[in-house]
């Protein structure tokens, strides 16, 4: 049991493909003790996007997903703890979808 010291699964909403890049390469430059794994972008730029969902709701190694309009809305991770709003949502509607990423119960 790791009593607090892992951060909760986090989905962070970034602006575009480059925005997302930076976030991922600030993260494993400031923390490179936490590995790869940790904290992966997902777009649809990224080969193997749908897989890296997968693992991001399987894998328990893979704690910070950065996304650009990829978890916004229709991913079931149950187990996410924290979203980070990196982005303006303009729409009610899709804001209200993409707070329902980390409101569902693990």
């Amino acid at each position: 049991m790791d009593y607090g010291q892992k951060i909760g699964k986090t989905i962070i909403f970034a602006y575009n493909h480059k925005h997302a890049k930076l976030i991922v390469d600030v993260f494993k430059k400031t923390y490179p003790k936490y590995g790869e794994d940790y904290c992966q972008l997902i777009d649809n730029q990224v080969k193997g996007a749908n897989s890296l969902i997968e693992k991001f709701e399987n894998d328990d190694n893979f704690r910070i997903a950065v996304s650009v309009d990829m978890l916004d809305t229709g991913v079931d991770v149950p187990s996410v703890l924290n979203l980070v709003f990196f982005k303006t949502v303009k729409s009610k509607i899709k804001f209200v979808q993409m707070i329902g990423r980390g409101t569902r119960l693990c």
